[in-house]
């Protein structure tokens, strides 16, 4: 899928996919992440839940893995890493992206703030 194809990613659709698919969190409010990545487009979702989509196609086929492999890994961690609640379907011009809600933290954060995090982050440099 060309960019031409793809809609933007704002807080406008991510709100409009909301009310949509999940009007039990419609009410919450949306925000961008300050830092987001390249794979997806992260949103907050009040303060406990983010909204993360796929940028591209051939990204979002790591919807199902995640889905699939972070409840079994997060016991097994020594960070917090998101837990899925829910996936979306596609919708608003999005044909391949699908929206997916996991517990975050409600504020930015750096992943190496915390000690045990910064021993995490100097470990894998």
């Amino acid at each position: 899928m060309s960019s031409a194809e793809t809609p933007e990613i704002s807080t406008a659709l991510v709100e409009q996919l909301i009310s949509e698919q999940f009007p039990q969190w419609a009410d919450l409010p949306i925000r961008p992440v300050e830092f987001g990545g390249w794979d997806n487009r992260t949103f907050h979702l009040g303060d406990d839940m983010s909204v993360r989509l796929p940028s591209a196609a051939h990204y979002a086929l790591q919807v199902e893995k995640e889905q699939h492999w972070l409840p079994r890994l997060a016991p097994h961690l020594p960070l917090r890493i998101p837990v899925p609640l829910a996936i979306g379907r596609p919708g608003m011009g999005l044909s391949v992206a699908l929206v997916r809600l996991s517990l975050a933290p409600g504020r930015d954060r750096d992943p190496c703030a915390h000690r045990r995090s910064r021993q995490f982050c100097d470990d894998a440099r």
